[in-house]
């Protein structure tokens, strides 16, 4: 979703150094990871595997007794 002359500054740049301009690295490895993850997750269930992530838990607490006074 960028200007063609700067996609084409980016990929020359890429394609001599193998370097990532700082101002978009956090949103590339962002990007990444989230489908990686997902990836991962998906694997890990076909393959009977324990999740690659932790996985949110419900607790349940016992609610306190409370002594109505009135």
């Amino acid at each position: 979703m960028e200007d063609p002359k700067k996609i084409k500054e980016l990929l020359a740049s890429w394609k001599k150094d193998k370097k990532v301009p700082k101002e978009l690295m956090a949103g590339l490895l962002n990007t990444i990871l989230t489908k990686c993850n997902i990836q991962a997750l998906i694997l890990s269930q076909e393959i009977n595997l324990p999740a690659p992530i932790p996985m949110p838990k419900v607790q349940i607490q016992a609610q306190a007794e409370k002594n109505y006074i009135g």
